[in-house]
């Protein structure tokens, strides 16, 4: 049996800018994106959230090239030599409905090895002035999506939307005509590195730090309900959601601070779906599969998110 890897967790960790820069293929959370396939860069009628449409906001991207053990057929790897996958999200926290994702894009984009935009072999650790994504197409001061307009005072400033051009014109009209500064805009989440590394479980751990684990939850969820029964108590623990969210905490108490979680088996559900996909969607072309649960984790995970 070939060897496979296991389970690969994501950290969040400061760092340099240029490190995050798309030549590098970062893994990142915040700040603008680090676009793949330059040639494709989605403008502002496809990152319009369909419920306010307002501008979605870039949340992250995950470089996710192909596994070498998974068998791909070598017209598709090698098309898809580099792979990202950028998610983007509506801040209106009135827009996250439960079980819908009207307020979420995700997006893939891939090169082959050899391209026009950057080197076969990974470049030199270290920054590189002359580096530009906007060298190759238009992107938006703001958000650094696609670029449609200008300022029309100093005809050198891009927007993806005029949403953006207003929001931004605070710190603009200081600038205009001149030198911009690099600062990122309020509008934009805090840029993070996503570090991975292959989750090491401690087998040791038994089923008693488990319980008193979860009695704990179970206190802490239900304080000050004096009127809640024992019974109402026991009916609860006994719910299918309860032992799902059981299950997905026993995962990942191990290593509390992860953010990511990467396998090619189905996900640790952090609750249960009411609605399931019998047989999750899988494309052939591109050897994704399409879960329905990362929806829910996505929606538990962003109210407090969002603040």
């Amino acid at each position: 049996m070939e060897d496979q890897v296991g389970v690969e967790l994501g950290y969040l960790e400061e760092c340099e800018s240029w490190k995050l820069q798309s030549r590098f293929f970062p893994s990142k959370v915040g700040g603008k994106p680090a676009w793949v396939n330059l040639d494709f860069v989605p403008g502002a009628d496809q990152l319009q959230c369909r419920r306010c449409k307002d501008p979605l906001i870039f949340l992250l991207q995950l470089y996710a090239p192909y596994d070498e053990s998974a068998h791909i057929p070598k017209d598709i790897s090698g098309r898809n030599f580099h792979r990202s996958l950028f998610v983007f999200i509506c801040k209106n926290p009135q827009c996250h409905v439960r079980n819908n994702s009207d307020h979420i894009k995700v997006f893939r984009s891939s090169l082959p090895r050899s391209n026009k935009f950057y080197p076969y072999n990974a470049p030199e650790d270290k920054p590189d002035a002359l580096f530009s994504m906007e060298n190759w197409t238009k992107l938006c001061r703001l958000c650094g999506c696609f670029a449609s307009k200008k300022c029309s005072r100093c005809r050198v400033a891009d927007y993806c939307s005029r949403q953006h051009q207003v929001a931004d014109w605070k710190q603009h009209k200081t600038e205009c005509g001149s030198v911009f500064s690099e600062r990122l805009s309020d509008l934009l989440f805090t840029e993070w590195e996503i570090v991975t590394e292959v989750e090491e479980l401690d087998m040791q751990s038994n089923e008693m730090d488990q319980l008193s684990t979860f009695e704990q939850l179970k206190v802490n969820d239900v304080q000050g309900m004096e009127n809640v029964s024992e019974d109402e108590l026991t009916k609860y623990a006994n719910t299918e959601e309860d032992k799902v969210f059981r299950k997905f905490q026993k995962q990942v108490r191990h290593n509390p601070d992860q953010v990511i979680r990467k396998e090619c088996l189905p996900p640790i559900r952090s609750c249960f779906l009411r609605f399931f996909l019998a047989t999750p969607l899988f494309c052939y072309r591109l050897y994704f599969r399409l879960l329905a649960e990362l929806l829910t984790i996505i929606w538990n995970f962003l109210p407090p998110f969002l603040g």
